[in-house]
């Protein structure tokens, strides 16, 4: 793997764990379903990125993966800043 390659794979990593934690957080105050329609939302784009992007199978599952991420932690993030102003 290369540097580029293994910078890029930990970016998007950094950020699964941040939108794991932000789904915790949404958990602790009772918004459980914001997080689930982040993470579902999350997985149809995905799936969607992956069939519909060209290239190698390695290659489609990295950048769905990110984009995917990406989403989610955006999704939960924002559902977790709302609830928070709301209080």
């Amino acid at each position: 793997i290369s540097g580029g390659s293994l910078g890029y794979a930990v970016f998007f990593f950094g950020l699964y764990l941040g939108a794991a934690t932000f789904s915790q957080a949404l958990l602790a105050l009772d918004r459980g379903k914001q997080a689930a329609l982040a993470w579902t939302a999350s997985a149809i784009c995905f799936l969607a990125l992956y069939f519909a992007t060209p290239g190698s199978e390695l290659m489609r599952i990295a950048s769905s993966f990110a984009i995917g991420t990406a989403l989610c932690c955006l999704l939960v993030a924002v559902a977790l800043l709302g609830r928070m102003r709301a209080r």
